[in-house]
């Protein structure tokens, strides 16, 4: 019953872990980590559609490898679509495409280790 108990907050915790970086971990309590997952994860995303701006940046047309990587760091993903179909969205090329679609990517790809960090971890405060 217990381990039951456990492996669906580690569930709950993935689940968290990929709609916002760090989340999951603070659920478990582990929050100085979890912020701090917080903190790097959305900044090197966001940055990222800083530079190329959303439409562009998180587009399954033109970058679909790039997309998969981006698409860890869900609801971010996510948001960033939406944003990109509000009217006056800017494209972005070139260089700074290349740059904002790197950034979002690698922010992706960052979160599937924390991701399965939360997997390893125990809630604060308890023996098991």
């Amino acid at each position: 019953m217990a381990d039951e108990k456990k492996q669906q907050d580690v569930a709950w915790a993935m689940l968290l872990n990929w709609l916002i970086p760090g989340a999951g971990h603070w659920y478990m309590g582990d929050r100085i980590r979890g912020v701090i997952y917080f903190i790097a994860i959305t900044m090197t995303f966001w940055i990222g559609i800083l530079i190329g701006g959303a439409l562009s940046t998180v587009n399954i047309k033109t970058n679909t490898y790039w997309f998969f990587a981006q698409g860890f760091a869900g609801g971010y993903t996510i948001l960033s679509m939406l944003i990109g179909t509000l009217p006056g969205a800017m494209r972005s090329y070139s260089k700074t495409l290349d740059l904002s679609t790197i950034y979002t990517g690698m922010a992706g790809l960052l979160n599937i280790f924390v991701i399965l960090d939360v997997t390893t971890r125990k809630f604060k405060g308890t023996s098991a």
